[in-house]
């Protein structure tokens, strides 16, 4: 008798074991380049690699930055949709071409420091939501930020109008108005291609944050940091609905939770960021990062005040002409949101953290 009962309880205890593994919830995750440096190998992949764990979820996640996959940055909202990706790290403004949504929230010269941006994220992060889940079968996980994208130039500038006639990366069409508004060449290149571009001279400035070009080693071919913030560099996450719908509602609850921890968590990081690696670009004291001794360039009023300008009548406009034939109504949402927010005086140091 005994021996049957030993027998029997290993039969259930090998059952609970195979029933466990046979559910375990598996998730492939893409990451942020390794390039963007702090972003990615210090606060995103251990977050993925712990999440399991944290959270106590049967999960089985596996991370890699993007340029393990084989992929473009530009693809990741169609490879959610078709359930080529589970959960990914979303790059904003590289995506806003499949969706004008993401351009939306981050367009240039809207969002000058990151106070603003916490309260823009907060006014339309539904807004974000609805659009990825209606044409991209997604969820939004959240919204963060890499910190203000500023400018890294060869050639001298001092102002905003030195850029007219001067070839400028950027990583998507949301900057173009800006380029053409002031004479400059907006140049569409890749962030992992960058640094080659500047140091064959095929630009003569790139736009990016401050931590991103010190971990990719930008300031090496430039030698002015113009430090006028275009944009916060807002990013996010996001999971197929298809594998969000194999948790169940207490699961997808504690899986929000661990996001929202990790979210907070990079905006903090961020502003953090942003200033020591400005001091590391510049030589200041650079205590986490490379040491560059590039000339700080700080904008002017008028500078600002044109930014703000453009951003009214050439961005925001050219904007909805895009979103309308996606989301008709779009313009008045963007608008009953974040007109509170935006409709204050302008900042004249629009690259400062609160």
């Amino acid at each position: 008798m005994f021996k049957r009962l030993v027998f029997g309880a290993i039969l259930i205890a090998a059952a609970v074991i195979f029933w466990w593994k046979t559910d375990v919830i598996r998730i492939d995750v893409v990451g942020q380049p390794s390039q963007t440096g702090g972003f990615q190998d210090e606060i995103e992949q251990p977050f993925f690699e712990n999440l399991a764990r944290e959270t106590g979820l049967p999960l089985s996640v596996r991370y890699r930055p993007l340029e393990a996959v084989g992929h473009k940055d530009t693809y990741q909202l169609p490879m959610l949709k078709d359930r080529t990706l589970d959960l990914v790290s979303l790059r904003f403004l590289q995506n806003s071409a499949v969706e004008p949504e993401l351009m939306g929230i981050d367009l240039v010269g809207l969002i000058p420091d990151f106070k603003t941006g916490r309260e823009v994220v907060r006014a339309y992060a539904p807004i974000i939501q609805r659009a990825l889940e209606e044409r991209f079968s997604a969820r939004l996980l959240g919204i963060w930020p890499r910190g203000p994208q500023v400018f890294f130039c060869q050639r001298p500038i001092a102002r905003l109008h030195d850029l007219a006639g001067m070839k400028v990366r950027i990583g998507g069409a949301t900057l173009a108005p800006l380029m053409t508004a002031i004479g400059a060449v907006p140049v569409l290149i890749p962030f992992d291609e960058t640094k080659e571009a500047l140091r064959i001279g095929l630009v003569d400035c790139a736009i990016t944050s401050s931590a991103s070009a010190n971990s990719a080693g930008w300031p090496e071919h430039t030698k002015y940091s113009y430090s006028f913030t275009t944009q916060l560099g807002l990013n996010g996450y996001a999971i197929n609905l298809a594998l969000w719908g194999r948790l169940s509602a207490s699961q997808q609850k504690i899986f929000q939770q661990a996001f929202d921890k990790h979210v907070e968590t990079i905006w903090t990081f961020a502003e953090r960021l942003h200033d020591t690696s400005s001091a590391c670009n510049t030589g200041g004291l650079c205590e986490n990062g490379k040491a560059y001794h590039l000339v700080m360039v700080t904008p002017t009023p008028e500078d600002v005040n044109t930014l703000r300008e453009i951003m009214k009548t050439s961005a925001l406009v050219e904007w909805k002409t895009l979103c309308e034939k996606v989301d008709p109504g779009c313009s008045r949402h963007w608008h009953d949101l974040l007109d509170p927010i935006i409709l204050g005086p302008p900042s004249v140091s629009p690259s400062a953290s609160p």
